[in-house]
């Protein structure tokens, strides 16, 4: 799983030019933080969930940024939008300040 999560992960800071990474590493920060956000988990892993429900949850979730809102996109194109809750609580927001954003602390 951690491999995944790197793929994609990854994919979204290829898709980013240098000016907008902070600001979505910021963007993830402030989903990650709302604790209205954590109860959607379930949502995105329920098999018995349409595709464009979850899609829907996620758009909402990034709405505003459109680089987040490409990156959900591509997952439910690719039938992954279980991954919503792990990317945006640990790996990706970890992952982009750890190797590109080191002025931004952890919270």
């Amino acid at each position: 799983m951690n491999r995944l999560l790197e793929v994609y992960s990854r994919g979204l800071y290829d898709s980013l030019n240098k000016e907008s990474i902070t600001e979505v590493v910021e963007h993830l920060q402030n989903i990650s933080n709302d604790s209205s956000v954590h109860g959607l988990a379930g949502l995105f892993k329920n098999k018995t969930v349409q595709k464009e429900e979850k899609l829907e949850a996620a758009m909402e979730l990034v709405s505003g940024d459109s680089d987040l809102e490409a990156f959900m996109q591509k997952l439910a194109n690719n039938g992954r939008l279980d991954l919503v809750p792990l990317l945006i609580r640990s790996e990706l927001r970890l992952w982009l300040r750890r190797r590109l954003c080191p002025r931004i602390s952890l919270v």
